[in-house]
């Protein structure tokens, strides 16, 4: 009788474990990812003191496409998204993001400015890239939506 008391208690510590371990681990077709608000300037002066400049490899890529010398980060945020989930997520007061993620890396992308929409994109953002949108801004300067897997 003890015996089959101490397998029991095995076969369900097991159990517990192995549920534990399922529902913690990522999903099949999630996605982790990392959204920056970035502002760019050709000043070296960051236009806020909150402002700190972005990642130097993030401003690399950044610079393969634009003119801006410096770029600061206004704000940044991580979020994991399951395969078919959709996420809104605030970069500022006047700034939000909506991402879906459509499976294989493929994501639909909806950017609002000011209550309004600003620019819908379906597509392709594998581990190594980036996705750059972004405006003109008061004082030669522009503002940058950065979005791109995270580690």
């Amino acid at each position: 009788m003890r015996f089959r008391s101490a397998s029991s208690i095995l076969f369900c510590a097991g159990a517990a474990v192995f549920f534990f371990l399922s529902a913690h681990a990522a999903s099949p077709g999630e996605i982790k990812l990392e959204a920056f608000l970035v502002w760019g300037a050709n000043d070296a002066k960051s236009p806020n003191p909150n402002y700190k400049p972005v990642p130097p490899d993030l401003a690399k890529k950044i610079k393969q496409s634009f003119k801006w010398e410096y770029y600061f980060e206004v704000n940044r945020t991580n979020f994991d998204l399951s395969k078919s989930q959709e996420k809104t997520v605030r970069m500022s007061k006047n700034c939000e993001l909506t991402v879906k993620n459509l499976g294989d890396s493929q994501l639909s992308l909806r950017l609002i400015g000011k209550g309004k929409p600003v620019h819908y994109i379906t597509r392709p953002l594998p581990k190594d890239e980036v996705f750059i949108y972004g405006g003109n801004a008061e004082n030669s300067t522009a503002w940058f939506l950065v979005l791109r897997q995270a580690d």
